[in-house]
Formats: structure tokens, C-alpha cells, sequence
């Protein structure tokens, strides 16, 4: 179970990473870990914390995919995944439920989806998947969402795993 409280030094650790990453060229930072890890619960404190504005991805994507025709989904996702971020007028933004960005039916390179609005602000997105060693995945092999991501190919992406490794 995810700890509910952020300490002093949490706070202050967060904060120096985000000053950080203020000035990179890409400003993703990535929390990631399988279901029921304490993704959602670290975000809402870091937006509680740092006064960010959160997206529903999932819930806010889809409503605007609805009112287009199949076809044209895959080519606009893109472009209204920008306009959610942009509607929210902060150089932070939290994302949440961020799995509709790896539905095979969209045709989204999900990873570089993200990366490319990070660019002219702040990001930080939930991930269900894994950090193991300097390997990015989501979802379990077989699954037609899985993904891996070597981490050396995307190194201006900053990862924060929720999940705690046991021996």
C-alpha cells in the first residue's frame, strides 16, 4: 500500500528535480510502476504539492476521439492530446491514466507522444508498465499494448519507479 504523506525531504527532492528539468529541452518525468503501486497517489500529492493542474488522459482523449470518425483518429491523437495539455494554460501539467495513448487502434508511438509536448512544458505522467534496469516497459508480453523502451535511446526522459523490488 502507497504511503500517503510526502515528508519534508520528498518535497524538497521533488522540488530540485523539477527546477531541473524546468530548463531541459525535454521535460518528461515518468512515474511508473504496475497496477495498484502508487502512481495515481504519488501524483495527486506532487499536484496538491506543486499546485499542477492533472489531465484524466483517458477520460479527457476519449471524449474528444468520439466525435471523430474511425479513420481519422490515429492522424489526430496527436494533435488533440497537445490541445488537452494546452487547455490547461500551465507551464506544469500532471497526466494521468495515460493508457489510452498505447491503443493499438490509434497507431501512437506513445513514449515520443508525450516527449514531443514535453518540450514547451513541464510533464508529468503516470505509466503502467515497469522500469527494470535501464528498460522501459508497459504492459506484459503477449499483450498487443506492450511496448519496450530502451532507456540509453531516451535518456532526456527521467523515470521514477513506485514499485519496490523484492529479493
Amino acid at each position: 500500500m502507497a504511503d500517503t504523506h510526502m515528508d519534508q525531504m520528498a518535497i524538497e527532492s521533488w522540488e530540485s528535480i523539477l527546477r531541473k528539468i524546468q530548463d531541459s529541452y525535454c521535460k518528461l518525468i515518468l512515474i511508473t510502476g504496475e497496477g495498484k503501486t502508487g502512481k495515481t497517489t504519488l501524483l495527486r500529492q506532487l499536484v496538491d504539492q506543486f499546485q499542477m493542474p492533472q489531465i484524466n488522459v483517458g477520460e479527457e482523449l476519449s471524449r474528444k476521439l468520439l466525435a471523430l470518425e474511425l479513420d481519422e483518429r490515429p492522424r489526430q491523437t496527436d494533435a488533440l492530446l497537445a490541445e488537452l495539455i494546452g487547455q490547461a494554460g500551465a507551464d506544469r501539467v500532471a497526466l494521468d491514466n495515460t493508457e489510452i495513448l498505447f491503443e493499438p487502434e490509434l497507431a501512437l508511438k506513445p513514449l515520443e507522444a508525450l516527449k514531443a509536448v514535453a518540450r514547451s512544458r513541464l510533464i508529468l505522467a503516470t505509466w503502467n508498465g515497469r522500469l527494470t534496469g535501464t528498460t522501459l516497459t508497459f504492459a506484459a508480453p503477449g499483450h498487443p499494448a506492450h511496448r519496450v523502451y530502451p532507456l540509453d535511446r531516451h535518456s532526456d526522459v527521467l523515470v521514477h519507479s513506485t514499485e519496490v523490488i523484492k529479493p
